[in-house]
């Protein structure tokens, strides 16, 4: 008696996700946004830059993100953090 999902249900499953809003890499960079968004105030509070991304980019990293995502999300966070001190 096998348990689990089968390969199929599981291809299906992210051949889906794939072609949803742009592509995985899109629906990945959009959840990795919200994240930081969540944890802005936190994040907010490390007055230098350099060691901000660092933050994020690990917070990122704990819950599971690419590090190419990770990297991305990372670097356009503490870019608009930037714009607006």
């Amino acid at each position: 008696a096998l348990k689990g999902v089968t390969r199929d249900v599981i291809d299906d499953a992210l051949a889906e996700r794939a072609t949803a809003s742009g592509g995985a890499e899109s629906v990945d960079a959009e959840a990795a946004a919200r994240l930081l968004e969540r944890r802005r105030s936190a994040l907010d509070r490390e007055a230098d830059l350099h060691r901000r991304r660092q933050k994020a980019y690990t917070l990122l990293s704990r819950n599971g993100f690419d590090p190419q995502v990770c990297a991305q999300a990372s670097a356009v966070f503490v870019g608009q953090a930037a714009e607006t001190d």
